[in-house]
């Protein structure tokens, strides 16, 4: 039986995530960078969530090739459909394993401490995200914690921009797979069903990180030259203080992506 998950996403994302052997500039870029907003406020929450009080057994869901910073808090299970982002995984996270994440997941109830979710809620489409907080709720174990980054249909005027040139649909949500997205206050209300939802932040609204436009610019030379790793990190520095302020003066349902801390009752 075809999955759509599976022809949408094989082989998309695979890249592990990981810090090191980066240059000075880039730790620089990397602690004010717009590029880095959302990691930075996921592991905060995380870090909010667990005060390292002990090793974790922590479920990292739609993982991708894997975070290699999550092995730091305990021990890392991992779930992808996509084969090839596996294979990445397995080479970092002990327990790695290719399947569904919107079908019942392959663990017992109550099992783990923290679900970690990265960019992944937005790809699921809206008729499958009931069973994918159920399950949510179902592995973790009371008083534990979900700690998610999650795209949205942010209403802001460069969304307007996009939609206005039919550049929105194309890009935003057939290329990236977003065919789930829902407001920031409709994903809160979603998640708040299944869990106590702690605190809620939005990383983007009418501005995005320098690489966030890369994926509205054909493949080209130019593309190339703007989108190369010394531009990449000057420009996201550069343009750092204008990013945060469009987040401070900006209405929450103008986000993109949104960072939640969620704790399921005890």
């Amino acid at each position: 039986m075809k999955n759509k998950y599976k022809e949408l996403f094989e082989g998309k994302f695979t890249d592990t995530y990981g810090h090191q052997n980066i240059s000075r500039l880039e730790k620089i870029g990397y602690v004010i960078s717009p590029a880095t907003y959302t990691e930075r406020l996921i592991y905060q929450a995380l870090d909010k969530a667990t005060k390292r009080e002990k090793k974790l057994k922590i479920l990292d869901l739609g993982c991708g090739g894997g975070h290699e910073r999550l092995n730091t808090y305990g021990t890392v299970y991992g779930i992808d459909i996509s084969r090839e982002s596996i294979k990445n995984a397995k080479k970092i996270y002990p327990h790695a394993i290719e399947g569904d994440i919107t079908k019942r997941l392959p663990y017992k109830s109550n099992f783990f401490d923290v679900v970690f979710c990265s960019e992944v809620f937005g790809h699921i489409d809206k008729k499958d995200k009931e069973k994918f907080l159920q399950e949510i709720k179902r592995v973790l174990m009371p008083g534990g914690y979900l700690v998610m980054s999650a795209e949205t249909r942010g209403n802001n005027w460069m969304v307007h921009v996009l939609k206005s040139r039919k550049l929105y649909k194309k890009y935003w949500i057939d290329y990236q797979g977003h065919i789930g997205l829902l407001s920031p206050s409709e994903t809160v209300k979603k998640i708040s069903t299944y869990l106590e939802v702690k605190s809620a932040k939005k990383t983007s609204t009418w501005l995005l990180s320098w690489e966030g436009y890369s994926i509205f610019i054909e493949k080209s030379l130019l593309r190339d030259i703007l989108y190369s790793k010394l531009i990449r990190v000057f420009m996201n520095i550069l343009t750092s203080p204008i990013y945060y302020v469009s987040l401070l003066f900006s209405d929450f349902d103008w986000a993109n992506d949104i960072v939640i801390l969620a704790k399921k009752y005890e």
